[in-house]
């Protein structure tokens, strides 16, 4: 995921389903190891705030947490029968 900023980066948060988590974090490599997640699906960007104040969202990502089926199958196999997921 990458919010592209014309300036430097001061810092960057995380949006997830459209509401910002706090704290950003402003020292580089930006992460966020610390989150945890229930179960489901969330969207999730990342938002950098550059030296000239204007903030820039990347893409938002689509983030599956735990172990779901997929879509049409109730075992969570691929359903070719091989037992692939």
């Amino acid at each position: 995921m990458t919010a592209s900023v014309n300036h430097a980066a001061l810092e960057v948060f995380l949006e997830v389903d459209g509401v910002r988590l706090d704290p950003a974090d402003s020292v580089w490599p930006y992460h966020f190891a610390s989150l945890e997640f229930a179960d489901g699906e969330y969207s999730v960007s990342a938002v950098a705030v550059g030296a000239d104040d204007v903030e820039r969202a990347s893409k938002p990502v689509l983030v599956q947490v735990g172990e779901t089926a997929p879509v049409g199958s109730s075992t969570g196999e691929d359903g070719t029968g091989d037992g692939r997921r």
